[in-house]
């Protein structure tokens, strides 16, 4: 009898994973097929980076290419966000998600970091402040990075909640901004399934 129920058990856990699993891959079908650029005309979009995943080699030291950054940009005035996963932080990798997220017009705000240096020269007026010698530029208060910053305490320890499975990743991330973007659970997953329905 308590080898039946152990087995049901087990099934029971096991049909919840593949339903969570299943759940997980709509969303991250939804938040793609509705996807958006974040901004608009004189909006202000912040933009950073931060290390999500690393793998240690050779007695704990970590190897640069076994880093996943996740680069983020919040809008302030809208508070709509954008996430993208990347491997390396070069000037093409940057430039090109910014240009595929943030609306043209937009006033982009990063850090010092060299590759975004010529997102100007791309229809967005650029502000950089250097995190070396100040969070909030002193001539000018407006230029910062602390709204994506607080936007990394939401985000960082709900992937960590998650586990540490790379191939599962970008589903966490889209659901992550779905959960965001629709904080009614349950009618947010209702949606997702209708409308990955109909797209199919």
């Amino acid at each position: 009898m308590q080898q039946v129920q152990e087995t049901n058990e087990t099934e029971g856990k096991t049909a919840i994973l593949k339903w969570f699993k299943i759940l997980r891959e709509i969303s991250a079908e939804y938040v793609e097929t509705h996807r958006q650029q974040t901004g608009g005309e004189g909006l202000t979009v912040e933009i950073d980076e931060s290390v999500i995943t690393k793998r240690k080699y050779h007695r704990g030291r970590i190897a640069d290419n076994n880093l996943v950054w996740l680069v983020g940009g919040i809008c302030r005035e809208t508070k709509e966000i954008f996430l993208e996963l990347v491997r390396k932080r070069n000037a093409g990798n940057l430039q090109g998600i910014v240009m595929n997220n943030v609306a043209p017009g937009v006033t982009i705000v990063t850090d010092g970091w060299r590759a975004y240096i010529g997102l100007d020269g791309k229809g967005y007026e650029h502000e950089m402040i250097n995190h070396s010698e100040n969070f909030v530029d002193p001539s000018d208060p407006l230029i910062h990075t602390q709204t994506i910053e607080n936007l990394w305490r939401w985000v960082k320890p709900f992937l960590r909640s998650k586990g540490t499975n790379r191939g599962a990743l970008i589903e966490y991330i889209h659901e992550y901004q779905l959960k965001r973007a629709q904080p009614n659970n349950f009618l947010t997953i209702l949606r997702a399934i209708q409308s990955v329905q109909e797209f199919e």
